[in-house]
């Protein structure tokens, strides 16, 4: 299924948090991530593609913001000028397979507790029903509406008995909030839900809704995409999943309808009853204004002072600005870095219309634009800007560069505050560390780059005639790498992000084991582990699942030996970082696997099967041989395209391992094997498998083997049947990624999936590495001795550092946080996140 984006917006309505180059779905509302962010975490089980609709100021914006998830398949369809959200939904349908599902979701909205997974399976059930009526129907998620919120700006579907629904748009004759919404309506067998943004159709059924209902915006779309189709390139994939990138000029919007999804095809198609409406039980609230954000944040803001003051709230977007308020009741107070917006608390919304309103030209830069901005690189700030000089604070990510270039206007003077700079002047090229000062001429060429694993923060002063301008006096002399856009900026909301909520930056994991009939003694030879059965088929190194769970094994005293989905839960839901939010429960499960004999042919489930049939998560998983005999194999897929028939005569027959493809595999491979692919483990071979935390398994075939209690263990046919991919299979052993050496180690990147990634770190002496709010980490030794170091610095002063010694075998829970990592000795680990 592919997930629709929408993700425009003029960014005035939280004005000085948004600006018109940077609305607020890209704003850091919650610690770390964005709506936008969110909207696309939360949205990972179900899609494998995403299509983002926003505007072409904002592309920059999107593919930042997509960088921290690995192999996510997107493209960006882009528009120069905006028709409301008919228009670019219909042009979207018609890029994509007709025959496909696609969920469409807003970014505009924020979504809290409940079962958001449940009903967004409620309403594929519903198109999926209706597939092959005559009359196609169109399915829209409703959700319970809070009475104390206001009705502005919100559509409403109203529910009748006999599974009529009516669409109320926002301002309609029936959309004032009276009471009962939410629930039952004074004249009964009525049930009123607010329209949360999110629908699924099929392709197909939505321009047929467009088809019938607004001709001239279909005729209008498709002269539109049939040219496109003609004239663009989509290109392959990059590193980051970006499919394609398609254009619409202002010039080709104009010739479309500027019309909503409700006029077009929710208000027309209720009435001829071809609209069914799930009604979601989790928390939804559009966001709106800057009363919200105040509640989002929850009171939470530095450097605020409150005296006297009753119903007054706060917003400061600042680290070392004071915001004091005394003796004023019931306002709110906006702090930004280059900008205060101080209003009435129920007023705050007004700020759309005094910015439409305001004429004077030297106002207007203020909402344009803020003094933090996001680049291909890293970030910079103004911190003063001045006739004839500007200071600016650098901060250059890991591994980017600021490409070649001079200024012809302006010298620069930078000094280096943290991290080690890698500078180029004219033909000169050097590191500079700590407290280093370096001079740039006008006229002279040069580049930084930062080549460690630390952020690499610098203060620039610029002088000259030319500082004002932004941007306006940089020749370029090459394009930097991985990048289609050099230097091109997009503003920072500098959000606040909540601080770490656990002390311990490190935990040590013991491990749950299973005695399967096919395991044997290779880990206790190896790692030294004495599971206590006479054989050890598995070892679950790092598991929250029902079924194995590991134990924390140091830390304090009261959790020292509890389960590990115990310990999460006594945690807040910040310390497996904002990735994991969509998920219930743990996302992975890492575990060594000893096969001594063939494991049984089986496949696995992706979510949405999973979910609805076995409450638990799909599976798609990855193997690193850690050691394989000579001859070893595995099985992956078909060798050529099958059918159900043939399998299920083939399992008759005991011959189905004749049609398998078969990959031979040594010490040192890897394989990725996705949810409703075939596959066994052959005898012989001792693995580290990371998957999805999942233990959906469905067995087709087990060589007639019997278990201990004397029977052949289950198989289940209708199952596996129901979730494979009967095409053939190429996939051969190998690693995704190439060999990277960098200071004190190298790193290989195994295999990756829009779940997890998994990469092989090879240190000679010592590595660094550098984590971030955004996922948890695991790590678990394969080969050395030495010691895993975590230390937390805030400004230049270390805040936090722990550090445990490791051997072969071992397994740690890194919590998500802004942190370094190293690893100290000759050794070799496997790091894993999502």
């Amino acid at each position: 299924m592919k997930c629709i984006v929408l993700a425009g917006g003029s960014g005035d309505a939280l004005w000085p948090l948004s600006r018109r180059n940077y609305p607020k779905q890209f704003i850091h509302m919650r610690s770390g991530r964005s709506p936008f962010q969110e909207a696309i975490t939360r949205n990972l089980p179900f899609c494998d593609e995403f299509l983002i609709l926003t505007s072409d100021k904002y592309e920059n914006i999107v593919r930042s913001q997509l960088s921290v998830f690995q192999e996510l398949d997107y493209s960006c369809i882009l528009e120069q000028k905006g028709r409301q959200t008919a228009p670019v939904v219909t042009l979207a349908c018609m890029l994509s397979d007709p025959d496909e599902p696609v969920l469409v979701v807003s970014c505009d909205h924020m979504i809290g507790a409940g079962d958001y997974n449940g009903a967004i399976l409620e309403a594929i059930k519903v198109i999926q029903k209706y597939k092959d009526e005559e009359s196609a129907v169109i399915t829209a998620i409703g959700c319970p509406y809070k009475k104390e919120q206001s009705g502005e700006g919100h559509n409403f579907f109203d529910l009748y008995d006999d599974g009529i629904v009516d669409y109320i748009p926002a301002g309609g004759e029936k959309g004032t909030c009276d009471a009962g919404l939410g629930g039952s309506l004074p004249d009964g067998g009525v049930v009123r839900v607010v329209d949360s943004g999110i629908l699924l159709m099929y392709c197909s059924d939505y321009l047929k809704a467009v088809r019938e209902n607004q001709p001239g915006l279909y005729e209008g779309c498709k002269k539109l995409t049939d040219g496109i189709s003609e004239t663009v390139a989509y290109s392959n994939a990059d590193s980051s999943g970006f499919n394609r990138r398609i254009l619409f000029t202002s010039k080709m919007m104009d010739t479309l309808p500027s019309v909503s999804i409700g006029d077009a095809v929710y208000r027309p198609w209720s009435e001829k009853g071809r609209l069914k409406v799930v009604c979601g039980d989790f928390e939804w609230e559009r966001l709106l204004s800057l009363q919200q954000v105040s509640d989002i944040r929850n009171g939470e803001e530095p450097a605020v002072l409150l005296e006297n003051s009753e119903g007054t709230h706060v917003i400061n977007n600042t680290q070392d600005k004071l915001v004091v308020v005394n003796g004023v009741d019931d306002i709110l107070v906006v702090n930004d870095r280059d900008a205060v917006y101080i209003t009435n608390r129920d007023s705050s919304s007004d700020i759309k219309n005094i910015i439409a309103h305001t004429k004077d030209k030297s106002i207007m830069p203020f909402f344009d634009e803020g003094d933090v901005f996001y680049t291909t690189w890293g970030c910079k700030e103004t911190l003063s800007r001045n006739p004839g000089y500007t200071v600016k604070k650098l901060t250059i990510l890991p591994g980017r560069c600021i490409e070649t270039h001079k200024h012809n206007m302006r010298s620069e003077h930078w000094s280096v505050v943290s991290g080690v700079a890698t500078i180029m002047l004219g033909d000169d090229e050097r590191e500079y560390q700590k407290n280093d000062s370096i001079f740039v001429p006008i006229g002279c060429y040069h580049r930084i780059r930062n080549d460690y694993a630390r952020d690499l923060v610098m203060i620039e002063v610029s002088v000259g005639e030319s500082v004002a301008v932004r941007g306006g006096d940089m020749i370029r002399m090459e394009k930097p790498e991985g990048t289609d856009r050099a230097g091109s900026e997009m503003h920072a909301d500098g959000g606040k992000t909540s601080g770490f909520v656990d002390h311990r930056t490190i935990l040590r994991l013991l491990l749950a084991y299973k005695d399967y009939l096919w395991g044997g003694n290779r880990m206790k030879e190896l790692f030294g582990m004495d599971s206590g059965f006479e054989i050890t088929a598995e070892s679950w190194v790092m598991s929250a699942h029902r079924d194995g769970k590991s134990l924390v094994a140091a830390g304090e005293d009261t959790d020292a030996g509890i389960p590990f989905d115990e310990y999460l839960k006594t945690r807040s839901s910040e310390i497996l970082g904002w990735k994991s939010l969509p998920y219930e429960r743990f996302p992975i499960l890492v575990k060594f696997i000893d096969a001594a004999k063939s494991l049984s042919v089986q496949v696995h489930p992706a979510d949405a099967y999973a979910l609805e049939h076995e409450n638990d998560y799909g599976k798609n998983e990855m193997w690193y041989v850690l050691d394989a005999k000579e001859g070893a194999y595995i099985y992956l897929g078909f060798e050529e395209d099958t059918t159900p028939a043939e399998v299920k005569e083939r399992i008759a027959a005991g011959n189905l391992t004749e049609i398998l493809h078969k990959v031979y595999v040594k010490k040192g491979d890897s394989v990725m094997v996705p949810a409703g692919m075939i596959h066994a483990i052959g005898d012989g071979i001792l693995i580290l498998e990371v998957q999805q935390s999942s233990n959906a398994t469905y067995r087709l075939y087990d060589y007639n083997r019997v278990g201990a209690d004397g029977k052949k263990r289950a198989l289940h046919l209708d199952k596996a049947l129901a979730n494979m991919d009967y095409s053939a299979c190429r996939i051969k052993a190998g690693s995704s990624g190439a060999r990277e050496d960098m200071k004190g180690y190298s790193k290989l990147l195994l295999q990756q999936c829009k779940y997890f990634s998994v990469t092989k770190l090879s240190v000679r002496d010592e590595a660094e590495l550098v984590m971030d709010r955004s996922t948890f980490y695991s790590l678990v030794a394969l080969e050395g001795t030495g010691v895993i170091e975590t230390e937390i610095i805030k400004d230049g002063i270390r805040q936090d550092m722990t550090s445990l010694s490791f051997k072969p075998g071992d397994s740690f829970f890194l919590p998500a946080e802004s942190k370094i990592v190293r690893i100290s000795g000759r050794c070799e680990f496997i790091l894993s996140h999502i």
